[in-house]
């Protein structure tokens, strides 16, 4: 196995991490695009796997001189490509569902559950009071740790709805810059919330992150850019997420990792399922209560963090698709087995 890295510098227990368990780790920091493909060439790579996709300080240049015999993308661009040179897309069968392959250029492996890979030796550290954190003892916290892009108009008008039909609720927000707060705060105000009710987090490590996102009661999905690694993180720190699924890839993924945690009823199909289904949530604190144990209970054993049946399974997957290019096959939609 190698690892090509051509982004940013740096050094943190996570690179470190990344470096010990990949036994071939090669910068093409300083190589042009056909340097680096010629270097990945040399290595002999059967299977080259793009996880940038098309996102910020992506290097399409290099896989377009096809070093490596096939070509696949995952996890950092939730969509096709629309790329030649790409072959597979990693997938699921949530994420894109039967029906859905004539909008890829790329042949589909589907990976059973969940496409996201999910580390369950990442510690959570202890999770403050609510007063060390800012927020009220007493309140139902929904917590919305998003980026900034995905809150769109429509999801925060939502939000406040759901703040305004239950008034013992805070909106917790991940810390943003001035001009977004300033836009958010002023959003609450024309939705008649007090902006009071908006708590900002600063932003921390993970595994302190991790530990004070259990103090929420209640995770909110965005939309048409959903949930990703915010999901799997909230689940992963025992709060219930709710998702929406929408028809993209990037608008199914929160369902994925929702219904891979083992929790399908959290998933709504609609904007008007999803509020009902918070709004439901909210009235009834024994069933959230019973919810956060039930997810506490499986956590460990669910399909999302089971991380060695994940590893057996795209391996599998990889498997499969490589004995057919052996054979001279193209490549092929691929359903791997669990």
């Amino acid at each position: 196995m190698f690892a090509y890295d051509y982004g940013p510098t740096a050094e943190d227990a996570y690179s470190s991490r990344l470096r010990r368990a990949v036994p071939n780790w090669v910068s093409l920091r300083e190589m042009s695009d056909l340097e680096a493909a010629r270097r990945i060439a040399q290595d002999g790579i059967d299977i080259a796997i793009d996880l940038k996709g098309w996102t910020q300080g992506y290097r399409a240049g290099i896989l377009a001189h096809r070093p490596a015999l096939l070509q696949m993308q995952w996890l950092g661009f939730p969509g096709t490509m629309g790329a030649s040179w790409i072959d597979y897309i990693i997938a699921d069968s949530v994420t894109v569902p039967e029906g859905a392959e004539e909008a890829y250029s790329e042949s589909i492996m589907r990976l059973p559950d969940c496409y996201q890979p999910n580390d369950r030796l990442r510690a959570v550290a202890p999770t403050p009071a609510r007063a060390a954190l800012g927020l009220p003892e007493d309140a139902l916290v929904l917590a919305a740790m998003h980026q900034p892009y995905k809150i769109t108009r429509r999801v925060f008008d939502l939000w406040m709805r759901l703040l305004k039909g239950v008034p013992d609720t805070v909106l917790w927000l991940l810390d943003a810059p001035g001009q977004v707060r300033l836009r958010l705060i002023d959003a609450a105000r024309a939705a008649e919330v007090d902006p009071g009710r908006l708590i900002w987090a600063p932003r921390l490590p993970i595994g302190e992150h991790l530990g004070r996102l259990a103090a929420a009661d209640l995770a909110l999905d965005t939309f048409p850019v959903g949930a990703h690694t915010t999901a799997s993180d909230a689940l992963w720190a025992g709060v219930p997420q709710v998702a929406h699924c929408g028809e993209s890839f990037a608008s199914r993924v929160s369902a994925s990792i929702v219904k891979a945690a083992g929790m399908p009823e959290l998933v709504a199909d609609t904007e008007a399922h999803y509020e009902a289904l918070v709004l439901d949530l909210l009235a009834d604190r024994q069933k959230l209560t019973r919810l956060r144990q039930e997810l506490l209970a499986q956590r460990d054993r669910c399909a999302l963090f089971d991380t060695p049946l994940f590893a057996e399974r795209l391996v599998r997957g990889l498997e499969i698709a490589w004995a057919r290019a052996r054979n001279g096959q193209p490549p092929a939609h691929i359903l791997v087995p669990e």
